[in-house]
């Protein structure tokens, strides 16, 4: 009989391994150039910006780096743009989406069937297609151009007439308002908050504000409330036709730019709904 010596079984082992690193080059204030070393980890995380240097270079070091082809580099775009050059970048986007809209048009105008009495379809000789930017289009000079664009929305609407319609106040038939001069609003009373009755004169905050007074000058109407719809508004901008009805358009092009009634001067109103 030959007995075998039982083997120790509480056997240990270790063993390390590589991770990827992600490291990147930057430029300082001292127009010095450095890297910026990250934390070795199983997720690709870029290192945090050192304060005063901008990023240049994104570098990616995988586990077990062999060889220096094995690591990748990605450029990181520093670009600062102008004012000029969003300008310029507005005009061209505006210009993309003109010509986009335009396309769209033209292939679902070239995808309609028209049919003549005989059920063939006609022949198309040529596409018009027009986007409703403006008048530039139709023929503004004819009698039976009769319409009316909203720029904003891009959408052909009927011609239209504007009238200002004033309030009247009555007194009789009004409940819970009350006329405060030329105003109409909610009933209240007046109460002081202080009260001098002691004072003997006047200060001027400003003492060398002085002021000469001449005269009174009386406004009858006191202020406009409505624009002039007998001239023609002398138009200042018409690159692309958009303002032709204003210039051409029989009625002197009032009608013809739908909401029209909401511009004041050179904008509108804009009310923004934060949800």
């Amino acid at each position: 009989n030959i007995e075998l010596p039982v083997p120790n079984t509480n056997w240990s082992a270790d063993y390390s391994y590589y991770l990827p690193r992600v490291d990147t080059v930057y430029l300082s204030r001292e127009r010095n150039f450095g890297s910026n070393t990250g934390v070795s980890s199983l997720g690709i995380t870029p290192p945090t910006r050192l304060t005063g240097t901008m990023d240049l270079y994104t570098i990616y070091i995988p586990a077990y780096t062999f060889n220096a082809s094995d690591v990748t580099t990605m450029y990181i775009e520093n670009k600062r743009y102008t004012m000029r050059d969003v300008g310029r970048l507005e005009k061209r986007i505006q210009n993309v989406e003109y010509y986009t809209s335009l396309s769209l048009l033209e292939t679902a105008a070239e995808d309609l069937t028209i049919k003549d009495a005989a059920g063939l379809e006609r022949f198309k000789n040529g596409i018009l297609v027009d986007g409703f930017y403006g008048h530039s289009v139709g023929n503004v000079l004819s009698a039976d151009y009769k319409c009316s664009i909203d720029f904003k929305e891009n959408i052909l609407r009927p011609p239209f007439v504007s009238q200002l319609t004033d309030v009247i106040y009555d007194a009789s038939a009004s409940t819970g308002v009350q006329l405060t001069g030329d105003l109409i609003t909610l009933p209240y009373t007046k109460t002081a908050i202080v009260s001098q009755t002691v004072a003997s004169k006047a200060v001027n905050v400003n003492p060398f504000a002085i002021l000469a007074w001449i005269g009174v000058v009386k406004l009858d109407p006191p202020s406009d409330n409505w624009i002039d719809t007998t001239t023609r508004p002398e138009v200042i901008v018409n690159m692309s036709g958009e303002n032709s009805g204003w210039e051409n358009l029989v009625g002197l092009g009032f009608g013809s730019q739908w909401q029209d009634w909401r511009t004041t001067w050179t904008g509108e109103e804009e009310v923004i709904e934060v949800h």
